[in-house]
């Protein structure tokens, strides 16, 4: 039986993480800030939006949702170490009791691995030191940060760790997700193709990220794109032309904060999570709102290969 609830401080990385079950065939559903989960699933993931709010109320967020989780507490991170990190996993290891906070933010298999407390993109060392960035956000004590260079070290990692009787409480990107999923044995992954989704569909861009530009760039050339939806999610006339979305089939949203500003003009309460679309790219259906039951996925800004995008439009245009 799993245990785990997953706290992430954006949408598109909840997707991730919910994906990582949701592959494995167990059942996981992402709670938008501030729904509370509203029925049961093996993983639910508690989203609390709280990158861009003071580093004051995400504390005070996060805080709220992992005092009330009974089991292993997970706080996603984002691998190249954006948002309040510092509050976010004091407020978890808080509300654990305090218990230490074992901390794997690599993300092999996208080129982001540290050593040292250094992030590394791609094998070069950046000016992002973990340890330093969470003192200058207030948290010098109660955690401990794992080198990861390669999958194995966090397959090994993850081992350790679930050898380890007791409350887990990690803090990790996507691959610790990845690793956990895959390491806790149980249900087969779900067969490939299983999603009832209808060919129309509607890309919502608003990542300004060089990775999502290529991608979409390369997505132009193929025949007969989907439509795609340019987003700036500072524009108050974004409300206009999400009003014409209405009638799609499915979604493919790109950004985080893109993602979360299509969910609050939906009103969806959440989204349950099927697996994934293409590598990186979630999907599921909205849960509440406007939407209820529609088919969407998700794309991190920074993820993915040049092809990524022609492959989710596939997937997700395939007749019903």
């Amino acid at each position: 039986m799993l245990d785990w609830t997953i706290i992430a401080d954006d949408l598109t990385g909840a997707a991730d993480c919910a994906a990582a079950f949701a592959q494995r065939g167990y059942s996981s559903i992402i709670w938008l800030h501030p729904n509370a989960a509203a029925e049961p699933c093996d993983v639910p993931v508690m989203e609390t939006a709280s990158r861009h709010v003071s580093p004051e109320e995400a504390y005070r967020r996060v805080y709220s949702v992992a005092s009330k989780a009974k089991g292993h507490l997970f706080k996603k991170l984002d691998s190249t170490l954006h948002g309040n990190l510092g509050p976010e996993i004091k407020a978890v290891r808080d509300a654990a009791g305090g218990r230490e906070v074992l901390i794997i933010p690599s993300h092999p298999v996208m080129g982001r691995t540290m050593k040292d407390g250094v992030l590394y993109l791609h094998g070069e060392p950046t000016s992002k030191h973990l340890p330093t960035i969470l003192r200058e956000q207030g948290l010098t004590e109660g955690y401990r940060v794992a080198d990861c260079t390669a999958v194995q070290d966090l397959d090994q990692i993850v081992s350790d760790l679930l050898a380890t009787p007791g409350r887990h409480v990690v803090a990790g990107a996507g691959a610790l997700a990845e690793a956990l999923a895959l390491s806790v044995g149980g249900r087969v992954p779900r067969p490939a193709g299983d999603p009832q989704i209808a060919p129309k569909l509607v890309i919502i861009a608003g990542s300004n990220n060089p990775t999502t530009k290529a991608q979409l760039t390369h997505l132009k050339s193929t025949p007969a794109p989907p439509d795609i939806l340019p987003l700036d999610r500072n524009d108050q006339s974004n409300r206009t032309l999400l009003a014409t979305i209405l009638p799609y089939d499915a979604l493919l949203i790109c950004g985080g904060d893109t993602a979360r500003a299509v969910a609050k003009f939906l009103n969806a309460k959440g989204i349950r999570i099927q697996g994934e679309a293409a590598r990186g790219v979630p999907y599921g259906t909205w849960v509440g709102g406007a939407a209820h039951g529609k088919p969407v996925a998700t794309k991190a800004g920074g993820f993915g290969q040049p092809d990524t995008l022609i492959e989710a439009v596939h997937f997700l245009r395939r007749p019903v």
